[in-house]
C-alpha cells in the first residue's frame, strides 16, 4: 500500500456530543441510598424533541431497569433523577428486576 491509499487516509474528526460526556460522567458511578449503593450502568441515551431518554440499569443487591426523561443531558441532573426515584419507589422483589419510569 502506498501512503496515498485509503488506509492511510486521515480518519474524520470526531466531535464529543452532550451523550458521549453524560455516559462518560455517569456510567460505572455509585448512587448511596437506603444502606445500599447502586452501580449506574448506562444502556441507551436517546432525543426525541426537546427530550432525553436515558435508558439505565441500576445494580446493587438486585437489578432494576429504569428510564428518566430529562430536559438537559447533565450527569448531576440525570443523577438527581435517579436518586428521586429511589427514595419514592420500591426497587422490585422476588426475581422482577425490571421497572421503566418517566420523570418529566
Amino acid at each position: 500500500m502506498t501512503p496515498e491509499s485509503s488506509a492511510f487516509a486521515p480518519s474524520p474528526a470526531y466531535e464529543v456530543t452532550p451523550a458521549d460526556e453524560l455516559f462518560v460522567n455517569l456510567d460505572g458511578t455509585l448512587l448511596q441510598h437506603d444502606g445500599h449503593r447502586w452501580s449506574v450502568e448506562i444502556c441507551g441515551i436517546h432525543a426525541s424533541g426537546d427530550r432525553y431518554w436515558i435508558q439505565v440499569n441500576l445494580c446493587a443487591d438486585e437489578c432494576c431497569g429504569v428510564t428518566v426523561s430529562a430536559d438537559r443531558l447533565e450527569a448531576s441532573n440525570v443523577r438527581s433523577i435517579l436518586l428521586d426515584w429511589l427514595r419514592h419507589s420500591a426497587p422490585a422483589h422476588d426475581g422482577v428486576g425490571v421497572i421503566s419510569t418517566a420523570h418529566a
